[in-house]
């Protein structure tokens, strides 16, 4: 389990986002914002009244650079939706557990030879199901944290984002032909933006629970906003292992990997790997049961901080208590309790009875009640989605704009191997001088069992020779059975490694034919 308490995390919580986000998120008319990731979570509760659908929560985590007006956000749901505050304490410590680790454990020896990944009150402001005779209907309205929040229906696009824009949503011009398929699909369409007195730094994760027959990424509408190779990662928790039904699945090369220098071309490598299966494909990070208790949730006493006189000392309560760090924590705190003038925020928290606070507006009670409304109850929430599901799968891709014509549906399959590390190791067998203790001479022992002898033993840029193909594997997996090999590498990556080590001129030549035959195989990738 790993924890944060706010006097180590509140320098990584105070710093700038890297832009997160799911659906269209859009920062004015004129200029879309870049989404430089998407970070997603599924909770799948199965079909229990036999019509094929479950019951999907989905949350997920934004972060905006920009002016609070300029902000909104727009998702497509197959149904109305329940409409929840959500916290960036799930995402940070999910995310942290399973990311995936490339360990190279290291074996000296001196004689071997080796040679050559709360809702609030409606707001009011809309009647349910309110149709102007504009072809837009309004569902429903109603403030959730931040924002101001309104499900949709439309008959067509043009009217609805002729409706979003005339209700002050800065969504941009040309987005109705991203909308027109969710439209044509009698989706449902959530949209927010913040309220008045907000700014852009209030902005918090959001959740939906609806009924479904599936996970599934708009990713269709996500292509407005994308960067290019924009990473999506994907955490669905549910019965079983989640694989993509409609994209390939990748396993990669773990040739390509930099093993020696921390791994730090994963993505890349990945990347090319999905590139190689035709740009539509997930590879998995890890897949295992859903970790217990990832979130701190320390028993405090709240009736003792209703009446607690000093502002100060109650933020210490807080801070020391070892609860998970969010975001939102962070900002409420120095909300309810503003560091003096001129105090840095960081140094503020690290030790706030070290400072004298105006507490003459202090009312613990109403503090108290935000944080346990905003805070603790919030993620209580998030401990119990966890805690009910006995399966979690984390999935990651990269995408460019192009590659986002199809949405990304997730199922379960029983069928496959079910559990997937997120740790990954390999061997460098070194053969060190007696004298000086340097390496004369190192090989790369795969898990795969591949041996990959290092040239030069301080050189490692030759074996990026053996990076190619970055995909080892492309297969096609569905709810049942064994997945379909479209694409195997596998006994060509180890004539490849063999050749590397004898020293052949054309070692660099043998993957071609393969990736040759492997692009006509890809033709006939089953999109049922």
């Amino acid at each position: 389990m790993r924890t944060f308490s706010l006097s180590l995390a509140a320098l990584a919580l105070l710093a700038p986002d890297v832009a997160l986000a799911c659906g269209g998120m859009f920062c004015d008319a004129a200029a879309p914002v870049d989404q430089a990731a998407e970070r997603i979570f599924f909770f799948f509760e199965p079909d229990t009244d036999d019509d094929g659908l479950g019951l999907l929560t989905t949350e997920v985590q934004i972060s905006y650079v920009g002016e609070s007006a300029g902000f909104a956000w727009v998702v497509p749901v197959p149904a109305e939706p329940d409409i929840f505050l959500s916290n960036d304490a799930m995402f940070t410590a999910v995310a942290n557990n399973t990311t995936p680790v490339y360990a190279l454990v290291t074996q000296a020896t001196g004689s071997l030879q080796l040679g050559c990944a709360t809702e609030n009150a409606l707001s009011g402001d809309f009647d349910s199901a309110e149709d102007g005779g504009n072809g837009v209907s309004v569902v429903s309205s109603e403030a959730v944290g931040p924002y101001d929040t309104v499900t949709l229906q439309a008959e067509n696009a043009d009217r609805l984002v002729t409706w979003l824009q005339d209700e002050g949503y800065a969504v941009p011009d040309g987005l109705e032909l991203s909308l027109a398929p969710y439209v044509a699909a009698g989706q449902y369409f959530v949209a927010l933006k913040l309220q008045s007195d907000k700014e852009s730094g209030d902005i918090a994760p959001i959740g939906m629970t609806y009924p479904a027959a599936a996970a599934s990424i708009p990713i269709q509408l996500t292509a407005i906003a994308a960067v290019d190779d924009m990473p999506i990662e994907v955490f669905v928790y549910g019965p079983a292992r989640a694989v993509p039904d409609n994209y390939l699945h990748v396993q990669i090369n773990d040739a390509a990997i930099n093993w020696y220098d921390g791994a730090d071309n994963y993505r890349d490598v990945v990347g090319n790997a999905v590139d190689e299966a035709g740009g539509q494909a997930f590879a998995t990070d890890f897949s295992g049961t859903a970790a217990g208790s990832v979130l701190s949730l320390p028993s405090l006493d709240l009736d003792q901080m209703r009446g607690q006189p000093a502002p100060t000392s109650w933020l210490e309560t807080i801070v020391f208590s070892g609860i998970t760090a969010s975001t939102q924590l962070t900002n409420l705190m120095l909300e309810l309790v503003p560091p003096p003038d001129g105090v840095d925020p960081l140094d503020f928290l690290s030790c706030p009875t070290c400072y004298d606070v105006d507490s003459a507006d202090w009312d613990p009670q109403v503090a108290t009640d935000r944080f346990e409304a905003d805070v603790l109850d919030v993620m209580e929430g998030q401990q119990d989605r966890m805690e009910a599901a006995p399966w979690l799968t984390r999935l990651f891709t990269t995408m460019d704009a192009a590659e986002m014509t199809a949405d990304p549906v997730f199922v379960f399959n029983r069928d496959v191997e079910q559990e997937i590390s997120a740790t990954r190791t390999a061997t460098s067998v070194e053969r060190q001088s007696a004298f000086s203790g340097e390496a004369l001479s190192r090989t790369l022992v795969l898990a795969d069992a591949r041996s990959i002898v290092v040239p030069d033993a301080s050189d490692f840029d030759a074996l990026t020779t053996l990076a190619s193909p970055a995909a080892l594997v492309i297969e096609d997996y569905s709810s049942k059975g064994e997945p379909e090999a479209v694409a195997d590498f596998t006994e060509a990556a180890a004539a490849d490694a063999e050749a590397f080590n004898a020293g052949c001129s054309d070692t660099a030549a043998v993957g071609v034919p393969v990736l040759l035959l492997a692009a006509g195989i890809l033709r006939r990738r089953r999109t049922g």
